[in-house]
Order: structure tokens, then C-alpha cells, then sequence
């Protein structure tokens, strides 16, 4: 029988897969560090990003933004981030990425 899946107040998780969350961050902080971050650093290390590398980034949401910050600490050269929404490529302007369709730093 196939177990039921929908959001709720309580789940059931395995112990490995929790992490002690620091006072300092909010839930929604939480979970931007585990969808966003945790999502695109495993993909990043297999790739061995460093300083020799330029990346670009399609797509500037919460990941998008997370893989740009992580590749930046990672030493990535040159990173270029493009998105087809004018709001998206604006939070990426200020961001350590660079602005792909208008070339601003």
C-alpha cells in the first residue's frame, strides 16, 4: 500500500537526515540552507568548481542564487547568471553574480 504524502504540522524523518538548526536562523532560513544550498552543493563538488572555471547560472531563484553565492566560494572565476524575469536578474545584480543580458558587474 502506498503511503499517503502531504505537508502537515509533523513528519516522520530518519535521524541522519536532520541537522541541529543554530538559534540565530529561522525555520525559512532552515530551509533555504537545505532545499537551495543542500540541493546544488553535492552537484557542485562532483564537478570540482574552482578557480579556473567560468559558470553560468539559467535560472535566478533561491537555487540559482545558491549555486552563483557557492560558486563564488568556491572560487569559480567568472560566474554569468541569465533569467528571463527582470525581478530575478535585479536580486542577482546585487548578488556576487553577474548580470548576463546587460553585462553589469
Amino acid at each position: 500500500m502506498a503511503a499517503r504524502r502531504r505537508y502537515g504540522e509533523f513528519m516522520v524523518a530518519e535521524e541522519k537526515d536532520l541537522i541541529a538548526l543554530p538559534d540565530e536562523l529561522s525555520y525559512a532560513d532552515g530551509a533555504q540552507v537545505a532545499c537551495g544550498f543542500g540541493t546544488v552543493y553535492e552537484g557542485l563538488e562532483k564537478i570540482g568548481i574552482n578557480g579556473n572555471h567560468a559558470v553560468l547560472i539559467t535560472g535566478l531563484g533561491p537555487v540559482g542564487l545558491a549555486a552563483g553565492a557557492l560558486c563564488r566560494k568556491l572560487g569559480a572565476e567568472k560566474i554569468i547568471g541569465i533569467d528571463v524575469l527582470a525581478e530575478r536578474m535585479k536580486i542577482a545584480s546585487i548578488s556576487p553574480l553577474r548580470c548576463g543580458a546587460c553585462g553589469r558587474p
